[in-house]
């Protein structure tokens, strides 16, 4: 933090390719926010200086549930956390024992659109899908363009 070195030096055999790991528990939680890993000759003269990670501000504490996405890393945020979720588009459902099955059988999340045959879902069934699949711990996406397309109307 501040621009201060994390790790002073550490010594690697020349012409060798090598893995130098620190610790990045130092960097706080904030948005785009830089770490510079610069290398260096044994006298100083810099060989190469890479900028990369752009941390995520944690979830609000207000919400329940929060998505993000870590770019430096890659990877989808649930809540603060890593997900690399198993999942499948679900058309199928119609109550939760199928969710229920698919919980159990590890599946962590589901991707439901909000219509079927161009008909629209019912606010009261889109409330219980939703509702199921949280109690079989799944987590939802919903396709929203046709819903953006007719609040758009």
């Amino acid at each position: 933090p501040s621009g201060l070195p994390m790790q002073e030096q550490v010594s690697v055999p020349s012409g060798a390719a090598s893995t130098i790991t620190f610790s990045l528990a130092e960097v706080p939680s904030c948005a785009d926010m830089q770490v510079a890993v610069q290398l260096a000759r044994k006298e100083g003269s810099p060989l190469e200086r890479r900028l990369f990670l752009s941390r995520v501000l944690p979830p609000p504490p207000v919400v329940k549930s929060f998505v993000q996405m870590d770019y430096s890393r890659k990877t989808l945020l649930v809540n603060g956390q890593p997900l690399l979720g198993t999942g499948y588009y679900d058309s199928q459902s119609i109550g939760p024992t199928n969710l229920s099955r698919l919980g159990d059988a590890g599946i962590t999340w589901n991707m439901r659109y909000l219509t079927s045959n161009g008909d629209r879902f019912s606010d009261a069934y889109i409330q219980s899908y939703l509702d199921w699949s949280h109690a079989a711990g799944i987590y939802v996406m919903f396709d929203l363009h046709h819903e953006f397309q007719r609040l758009a109307k």
